[in-house]
């Protein structure tokens, strides 16, 4: 066995190496060392060798060999144990399996009791050696036996030859040391000034490092260390900028690590938020083109930052990394609320891309940009804008829009702190898992309620200015729009437990808004009765849920004209081209009531200054009946008795062309333009509320009194 195949603490011997032939040169050396070679090689000692094999009583000796041996030298054979390594370990193997229990431990107590007998003669034998120096030293580990038997001192060493040193060679040594010396004193001063170097240059960078985190720690941020992990990518502090009532999600990337820089400039690692700062970008488009924008001034500057996300200042970076986080939640929000308002045309045009119609030819599209991106995408989106799109006529619409949607983000995240903070009944679960916020449906709504306040106010202004038009100088209309601000909520904020005045405006501005339109159609009579006054109010509501859309209401008092003219319906008109055609019914039989009203006190005036005679036939007249009549429907003046006499027939009624055209641009058809028209079965006037060539030069009530003389 070899010196290192045992383990580090064999006590068995070192193997005697083995004396058989390495090689087939080696083997016939030996054979021609022997007396006689190869010619003392008969057939008879080959037998008996082979012989004694068999019977396992001699050991090997030479076999026969031809050749010279230089031939076999050339053709060397290896005999050594390497040659049949493999059938020795397949040996050693056999012989460990079939080895007998007490044969293998005999075998270990007699190698432990090898190695002990060669440690103590090894000990005894430098013990010896060691006693003509150091007798006092050397007795103590002499063995007994071997002082005895040869005594102390008997053994010893010397050199043969002494050193050949000289002067001269020994002052060369000294300067060598010295020089050596000297390397290394300056070696290691040079390493003193390094590392002296690299811990001023250390604490300089710690230093830049600590100010930033201690400019973030005093501008409010929430500093702390960075949890869980391993490694050194977890290890070192962190700033909260996230918010504490977003969705699970968003909570979770709201810890950013500051990073220290190679010259200790602080820098915020954004892994989670993907490494590049977004915001929110609002555009409003008109008939295609870019009418206004609304982008933080973050989307135009690089903000202080290099490739690497380093440089600028933290503070700045890490209120930009929560504006980042907030603005990933409102389009996260935006893009789930949107699967539920496909039917007012929402609908996602691209990955971080959603697009709200307002009309036929409006549209809001709300991105979610890269802050180094955004320059170009817009420029990609929109080649024919400018480079600055500051004055845009509807950046300030963009521009609230966008105000309006962190708003109510803001304040779906104050409705989840009040849930969270405040006691509930014990039946009440505390969670009620993930709901939808409304944000994008309010502000569908704002434009939904603009569009039929201008749509209300343009139809009722249309019929005031045809009626003005046609000679009533008395109609006309009031809008009404209640807007309220913080300060009428700021008394009421007051008390205790209340919200704040700001979140009072906010939850007003998710309930149904309303406008108002006060009519006053036809002015009041000089009569004590008042049945010339026609006067009403178009209210109209935009509700939210849990459908967004406006109806209209016609709101009288209860003894008004109108409850006898034409009642309104009282649950409202869904749409405006409803609510257009009664107020044309109404101005209609409206105009027939008032001016058969005035036709009759004309005639009873005539009649009472006529003298007699008149006044005789207007009273057999009115034992017969009235004189003039409104017919069935309310619109029309007719003779009582005389049937072919002229009939005066008022209508007003929708521009069926205007109305079209309205429809073809996406503006509401109700509110086209109306026009007046008083006709007879010869002939007919018509007045509009346009400046046209078409409307009747007469007024109404020329008219009137020239047919019903």
């Amino acid at each position: 066995m070899a010196t290192g195949d045992g383990p580090p603490l064999s006590m068995r011997p070192f193997p005697v190496a083995d004396k058989s032939p390495k090689s087939l040169a080696d083997f016939i050396a030996r054979v021609n060392a022997l007396p006689g070679g190869f010619r003392s090689v008969t057939e008879t000692s080959l037998e008996e060798e082979l012989d004694a094999r068999r019977d396992g009583t001699t050991t090997t000796t030479a076999a026969a060999a031809a050749g010279e041996e230089d031939a076999a030298q050339d053709d060397d054979v290896d005999m050594s144990d390497d040659a049949n390594a493999d059938d020795d370990e397949e040996d050693d193997d056999e012989d460990t399996a079939a080895k007998d229990p007490m044969t293998a431990r005999m075998e270990v107590l007699r190698n432990i009791d090898i190695a002990s007998n060669t440690a103590m003669l090894t000990l005894d034998s430098l013990s010896l050696l060691l006693s003509k120096h150091n007798p006092t030293q050397a007795s103590l580990t002499l063995s007994q036996q071997l002082r005895e038997l040869v005594g102390i001192g008997t053994m010893g060493a010397d050199r043969l030859d002494d050193a050949n040193t000289t002067p001269a060679k020994t002052r060369d040594c000294e300067a060598v040391a010295a020089g050596w010396t000297l390397m290394e004193i300056s070696r290691t001063r040079d390493a003193a000034e390094d590392a002296a170097a690299f811990l001023g240059a250390e604490m300089a960078a710690e230093g830049r490092y600590w100010e930033g985190v201690m400019g973030v720690r005093q501008a409010g941020w929430s500093v702390c260390r960075v949890p869980g992990g391993s490694g050194d990518a977890s290890t070192g502090l962190g700033v909260r900028f996230g918010f504490s009532e977003a969705a699970p999600e968003f909570q979770r990337n709201g810890l950013a690590p500051i990073r220290r820089g190679d010259d200790g400039v602080p820098w915020l690692d954004m892994g989670r938020l993907g490494g590049t700062p977004e915001r929110l970008v609002v555009t409003y488009e008109r008939g295609g083109k870019v009418v206004g924008r609304a982008a933080s001034q973050e989307l135009r500057d690089d903000d202080g930052r290099d490739d690497n996300g380093a440089g600028g200042d933290l503070q700045a970076r890490v209120l930009g990394a929560r504006n980042t986080i907030f603005a990933q939640e409102l389009w996260h929000e935006l893009t789930r609320e949107a699967r539920s308002l496909a039917a007012y045309d929402v609908h996602p045009d691209d990955e971080k891309r959603l697009v709200c119609a307002v009309d036929a030819n409006t549209r809001i599209i709300v991105e979610l940009l890269p802050a180094s991106s955004s320059a170009a995408a817009a420029a990609a989106a929109q080649p024919q804008l400018d480079d600055h799109d500051d004055n845009l006529p509807e950046n300030t619409t963009a521009e609230a829009i966008s105000l309006a949607l962190h708003i109510l983000l803001t304040y779906a995240h104050r409705c989840n702190e009040l849930l969270r903070i405040r006691p509930l009944p014990p039946h009440v679960p505390r969670t009620r898992g993930q709901h939808v916020h409304t944000l994008l449906r309010p502000v569908i709504a704002r434009f939904l309620y603009a569009r039929s306040a201008r749509s209300a106010t343009q139809l009722v202004g249309n019929l005031v200015q045809t009626l003005r038009r046609a000679g009533v100088t008395g109609s006309s209309f009031t809008l009404c729009t209640p807007q309220p601000t913080v300060a009428d909520f700021a008394a009421a904020a007051a008390g205790p437990n209340q919200p704040s005045a700001a979140v009072s405006l906010v939850r007003h501005m998710l309930q149904p808004t309303d406008f108002a339109l006060d009519v006053a159609l036809l002015p009041g009579g000089d009569d004590d009765d008042g049945g010339d006054d026609v006067s009403f109010t178009v209210r109209g509501r935009t509700y939210l849920v849990p459908v967004t859309a406006t109806y209209y209401h016609v709101l009288a008092p209860a003894g008004a004209a109108i409850h006898a003219l034409c009642a309104p319906y009282p649950d409202g008109y869904p749409d405006l081209a409803a609510l257009a055609d009664y107020l044309c019914v109404v101005a209609a039989r409206a105009l027939a009531a008032h001016y058969l009203r005035r036709r009759r006190a004309a005639t009873a005036g005539a009649g009472a200054a006529a003298g007699g005679s008149a006044a005789q036939e207007e009273e057999e007249d009115k034992d017969k009946g009235q004189t003039w009549v409104l017919g069935a429907l309310g619109t029309r003046i007719r003779h009582a008795r005389d049937h072919d006499r002229p009939q005066l027939e008022f209508v007003v009624e929708r521009d069926a062309a205007a109305a079209a055209a309205e429809e073809e641009e996406g503006e509401d058809g109700g509110a086209a333009a109306l026009r007046l028209t008083v006709s007879t079965d010869e002939q007919s006037w018509t007045w509009s509320a346009s400046s046209s060539d078409n409307s009747a030069k007469e007024t109404l009530e020329a008219v009137v009194d020239k047919v019903l003389q």
